[in-house]
């Protein structure tokens, strides 16, 4: 039987330079614009329950499973996170948006998507995962160490006897997508652009019908409306882009047919590209799952 052991240490700039004029203060005669933007982040980041931490703070993460990974069949992940500075497992975490562990798994084609909620015990995160199709897949962690800030940390591993590349979501895909009853649009001020998207001068709006009709008893995901991811298609860059509210949502909460996403550059800038979105909704308790790849310039 053999482990492999993947070290993964990333140093997390969340303010970078740009980020840091958007937060300092300007002239505000001659950037009016700017400053709004500045509020803006300011207080959506005020209200994000994952970023209330030391910003400074940094960690790398331990992954271990057993190979060959044989597609179709479940595989043990195990991970244990470490405080990069000095070495130390860290063993308490935040809870973000309900979990203490987020786990995103998407194949390099973006077409097959897994949203899953490790399980912590003993200083090590565990799940069983079943990779379905051969091929090389990514896998994005994110959580909240006590006293950080939201990490997003990844990794990829191929299976058993894949040996070629697949081709990723390049063609950009807006349609109205139906899933299980339901027709989910995505509505946006357009072209996107990298440098808005980062700034949060541009937002997503995902409308869900049923029967041509608004969908409003829409129901709390892990604490919100909606969730949503953005991957590059190229680059395989991964953002998790939260919906437009000042707190999480009680279990009892109802809402719809709208549900507003505001990307924002927390711990890289976007760049130019087409972007796989997988957005996640739960209608009359039903979770569907919808994806749409949009084009960034």
């Amino acid at each position: 039987m053999s482990f492999k052991t993947f070290f993964v240490f990333v140093l997390i700039t969340v303010i970078t330079i740009s980020a840091i004029l958007f937060f300092s203060s300007g002239n505000k005669s001659e950037q009016p614009t700017t400053n709004h933007t500045q509020m803006q982040m300011s207080e959506v980041m005020q209200n994000m329950p994952g970023m209330q931490g030391d910003k400074t703070k940094r960690y790398s993460v331990d992954w271990d499973y057993e190979e060959p990974v044989m597609p179709g069949s479940p595989v043990i992940m195990r991970f244990r996170v470490f405080n990069a500075s000095s070495g130390e497992p860290v063993g308490v975490f935040t809870k973000n948006y309900t979990k203490l562990m987020h786990l995103i798994i998407a194949d390099s084609s973006l077409t097959d998507y897994q949203h899953l909620h490790p399980e912590y015990k003993d200083g090590w995160f565990e799940i069983s995962v079943i990779f379905p199709e051969e091929g090389r897949y990514n896998l994005y962690l994110d959580f909240v160490p006590l006293g950080g800030i939201e990490q997003q940390i990844g990794m990829s591993l191929k299976t058993a006897n894949f040996t070629e590349e697949e081709e990723t979501k390049n063609e950009e895909d807006l349609s109205t997508k139906k899933v299980e009853g339901y027709k989910i649009a995505l509505k946006f001020t357009g072209p996107l652009k990298a440098d808005m998207l980062s700034k949060m001068e541009q937002k997503l709006t995902f409308e869900i019908t049923q029967n041509e009709q608004p969908v409003t008893a829409l129901k709390p995901y892990l604490g919100a409306f909606g969730h949503m991811v953005m991957i590059n298609t190229e680059t395989f860059d991964y953002y998790h882009v939260h919906p437009v509210q000042n707190v999480e949502l009680k279990e009892d909460a109802i809402g719809g047919p709208n549900v507003e996403f505001a990307p924002m550059a927390i711990y890289q800038q976007f760049k130019p590209g087409n972007y796989r979105i997988f957005a996640q909704f739960n209608p009359d308790g039903n979770l569907i799952t919808v994806p749409f790849t949009v084009n960034v310039e």
